[in-house]
């Protein structure tokens, strides 16, 4: 899928918005957007190739430190 920024997105808003988070999505999503890396703030106009990742599962079992 491809996504045309909006004047002010960022690329943690984009895959919050499209993905359901940041974690590990982020990486993934400036791997097939290098240029990307080059905003803190995207401008309007900037196409992002959004690519179909598998969602994140989150841990089955949490492990306490602490006891």
């Amino acid at each position: 899928m491809k996504y045309l920024s909006q004047q002010g997105d960022t690329l943690d808003l984009i895959c919050h918005h499209y993905y359901g988070g940041t974690s590990g999505y982020v990486e993934q999503v400036l791997e097939a957007n290098p240029s990307l890396a080059n905003y803190v703030v995207l401008p309007a106009g900037v196409l992002v190739e959004l690519p179909d990742l598998v969602k994140q599962q989150a841990p089955e079992e949490e492990i306490s430190l602490w006891g």
